[in-house]
């Protein structure tokens, strides 16, 4: 009985329910107005029409494209109407300012890093893609940097335990889906003990990718253990193209000197700890030295711009790392809503 008023009283259930009553008045609208059935049918397609010519020239990832062309065209009535409900990452003008103003501050921070012009030498093609990611990403390319694949998430998790329990300043998650269990647990044993220690702990996360794995609440729970904590984007139940902006980062940042990222989330599944889909494989990047500044500063911006902060960014900005061996050129990117590109 308990586990039956958990599973009607879950929060995703209650947002079904909300979303079904909005379709439910949209449909009843419709229907009400489709009595001229003839103005209701030419609107319809003409929004179709548009939808479809929008589409087709905006820029964007072909995948995404083709996938609404595949909704839009067979089913031209209400193809082009859910488009305009859910489709694209266009956000609010506010938003829109208040993230332009968060990517400025980004931009100001790490312009003096800029170094995409010495990559001239390799080629025209490879200075004009680093150049491109620098002035729409505001993303330096980095020198005197390490870095360490992992081609399996249990090997990057057996080095993310080394490398947070050397923390001293600070650490920084920022994930798409956390989810108790060995990973999530074991790694929340090594933050609380740091936050004990005085090591600021800061943790991220999505509303959406983490609904069936945290509490509503999980962010006060942490608060009072001595991590902050925020949740990006709540989902609020109502039809909006603003629940089409998510968080999908992963971050893992150690004083600004060691930094985690690639496809792996904190859930037991990415360290094949529970089979969900068999074998699962993803990959991980540790980066060690320069570059990870830049991670750091991505992390920092999602931040405040969540909170509605305005921190001094170089607060944060660990001592010059010993110079290395040639390690090459690196360049952390980050992909937002306000280049308008869907990718």
């Amino acid at each position: 009985m308990k586990k039956l008023v958990y599973i009607l009283f879950h929060r995703s259930v209650l947002i079904a329910f909300a979303l079904l009553a909005q379709i439910v008045v949209l449909f009843l609208s419709i229907w009400t107005f489709s009595i001229n059935i003839q103005l209701f049918y030419q609107i319809c397609i003409l929004i179709s029409i548009l939808s479809t010519l929008w589409i087709i020239s905006t820029p964007g990832e072909p995948a995404y494209k083709i996938a609404w062309l595949i909704l839009i065209l067979p089913f031209p009535i209400f193809g082009g109407v859910f488009y305009l409900l859910v489709g694209g990452t266009r956000v609010s003008t506010r938003t829109q300012q208040k993230m332009k103003w968060i990517a400025m501050k980004s931009a100001d921070t790490l312009f003096p890093d800029f170094k995409g012009e010495e990559l001239a030498m390799m080629g025209e093609e490879i200075a004009g893609q680093a150049r491109y990611i620098e002035e729409r990403a505001y993303s330096p390319v980095y020198t005197n940097t390490e870095g360490c694949y992992f081609g399996e998430g249990e090997n990057a998790f057996a080095q993310m335990l080394v490398e947070l329990e050397k923390a001293e300043r600070y650490i920084f998650l920022e994930f798409f889906i956390i989810d108790t269990g060995i990973m999530w647990d074991t790694i929340l044993e090594v933050l609380e003990r740091k936050a004990a220690q005085g090591v600021e702990v800061r943790v991220l996360y999505d509303d959406i990718g983490c609904m069936f794995t945290l509490p509503r609440d999980y962010d006060a729970i942490l608060s009072a253990r001595g991590i902050q904590c925020r949740v990006f984007n709540r989902f609020v139940p109502v039809m909006s193209i603003r629940l089409n902006n998510r968080d999908h980062r992963k971050l893992m940042i150690v004083d600004g000197r060691v930094g985690f990222t690639g496809g792996i989330n904190l859930a037991d599944e990415y360290i094949n700890m529970k089979q969900r889909f068999g074998h699962w494989k993803d990959s991980c990047i540790m980066l060690e030295g320069d570059a990870v500044w830049s991670m750091t500063v991505m992390f920092l911006s999602m931040w405040d711009y969540t909170c509605g902060w305005d921190e001094d960014f170089s607060t944060f900005r660990p001592p010059v790392s010993a110079v290395r061996p040639w390690t090459g050129y690196v360049q952390p990117y980050v992909d937002t809503p306000l280049d308008n590109e869907i990718v």
